[in-house]
């Protein structure tokens, strides 16, 4: 967002405090202090940190495991891309949470961008991973290796006569006894298994009214 580009630290915590109070007293401060190792390396961060949880992330976990958990015949999996460039972006537009990050390595789409003609080969090496899982899912209907959303591993999930495929009615509540995973696309390039990401940031905001109301993909 614009007005938090240049935001000073102080500015941001008055900015959120004075917000968030609105809506419960003292809640401000139990924002920033869930966001104080972001807001410590720059506002930026822990605006886009906060903004993607709310609107995006914890939601989609959320769908993800719910539905998941119903276990039909095709694997539900989590997925977040933490991927970044291996250079410093010339076109100044990646921020923090830069939206369309993956699909554009990994398609190589909007080549008037000019970090389409600096890409390196572990760029490159980052945007035939993203092909090869995203064409194999799109084919077979699941990943090999990776972990479903409940933690079932994708070779196993919901195979005809071997595993239960039906559950009783979708969960969406994320009980604190039930593990989940979130497989983590990133740099390397490879994808690696995350147990309970963002689980109790995801819980304290679900816990303060904000539910599937702020998700983008309600």
């Amino acid at each position: 967002h614009p007005n938090y580009v240049n935001i000073t630290h102080n500015d941001f915590r008055s900015v959120v405090q004075s917000h968030f109070d609105t809506i419960k007293t003292g809640l401000g401060v139990q924002v920033l202090k869930h966001y104080q190792a972001e807001l410590a390396v720059e506002p930026l961060l822990a605006y886009d940190e906060l903004a993607a949880d709310v609107a995006v992330t914890c939601g989609n976990i959320r769908l993800a495991v719910g539905s998941s958990r119903q276990e039909r015949r095709s694997p539900v999996y989590s997925v977040v891309f933490s991927g970044n460039l291996s250079y410093p972006d010339p076109d100044g537009v990646i921020n923090k949470a830069f939206h369309s990050l993956a699909f554009r390595m990994g398609t190589f789409v909007y080549p008037q961008l000019k970090f389409y003609k600096h890409n390196t080969p572990e760029d490159q090496a980052m945007g035939e991973l993203l092909r090869d899982i995203w064409q194999t899912f799109a084919t077979s209907g699941r990943v090999p290796g990776w972990q479903t959303a409940t933690g079932h591993s994708s070779h196993s999930s919901c195979e005809e006569d071997q595993v239960e495929c039906t559950r009783a009615d979708m969960q969406n509540d994320l009980n604190e006894e039930d593990d989940y995973v979130v497989m983590n696309v990133h740099n390397g390039p490879g994808a690696t298994p995350k147990v309970n990401f963002k689980r109790d940031i995801c819980k304290f905001w679900w816990d303060n009214g904000f539910d599937e109301r702020f998700w983008w993909s309600n």
